[in-house]
């Protein structure tokens, strides 16, 4: 299913709010990003329609129960003046934990194909990698796991510019809906 036919058929049911639940490995670097940086821009820049937007972050492949990457807060913190008390405010998630997370999201958006594999089969419909949201192809976002500061700045690059597409998008589609 399309993003667009599944926004419209929350408006045609009178849905008022919007789930986002962004996928990754481990939950740590990508998801978390996503999670913070989308939730950043839509409060300066709130989408019509919605009087709410849920947005949340978990992980389908490994099992970490602690906080984000040093390097993934110190990025977020230093070059997107993300507040620390938000950031000590994250915890990080397993889909099969809380396996609400999948059923309640309206838009499932992954950060690599692979993740795909992992969402149950009954989530698939609503799953999009995020780059095929924003720029209508799928290009994985990178792990930057492992690496260093830098690549964890490109890679929170990366994902605050496939998020301002997708908004985009999702704005002018709710306009053109009114």
């Amino acid at each position: 299913m399309k993003m667009e036919n599944i926004i419209r058929n929350i408006r045609k049911q009178g849905q008022k709010s919007l789930y986002l639940l962004f996928i990754c490995s481990g939950n740590i670097c990508r998801s978390p990003m996503a999670e913070i940086l989308c939730e950043q821009l839509l409060r300066q820049d709130p989408l019509p329609y919605f009087e709410k937007v849920i947005i949340k972050s978990a992980a389908v492949v490994y099992h970490w129960t602690g906080s984000m990457d040093d390097y993934a807060e110190t990025v977020l913190r230093q070059y997107y003046k993300i507040p620390q008390t938000r950031l000590n405010q994250f915890d990080s998630c397993h889909i099969h934990r809380d396996p609400t997370r999948c059923r309640d999201a309206d838009l499932i958006i992954i950060m690599e194909e692979y993740h795909r594999h992992h969402i149950p089969k009954q989530f698939r419909s609503k799953t999009f990698t995020l780059s095929e949201l924003a720029i209508g192809s799928i290009r994985d976002v990178d792990d930057p796991y492992g690496g260093n500061l830098a690549d964890y700045r490109a890679t929170a690059q990366e994902i605050y510019d496939y998020l301002l597409l997708f908004l985009k998008k999702l704005r002018g589609f709710l306009k053109q809906e009114s």
